[in-house]
């Protein structure tokens, strides 16, 4: 899984998350060189079932 740091997602966030939504791309998020957060797609199904349980 690539690592992104937060300045060079900001500077790419729409190209990211089309590589996220299209290709299934996962990152590892950085801030201030180490990992804080996890960007990965969803699937509807779970977010389904997220929501109905909620």
């Amino acid at each position: 899984m690539p690592l992104i740091g937060v300045r060079e997602l900001r500077q790419r966030t729409s190209e990211v998350l089309r590589k996220v939504r299209e290709e299934r791309a996962e990152y590892i998020i950085t801030y201030q060189g180490r990992p804080t957060a996890i960007l990965l797609p969803l699937d509807a199904d779970r977010i389904e079932a997220e929501l109905v349980s909620a």
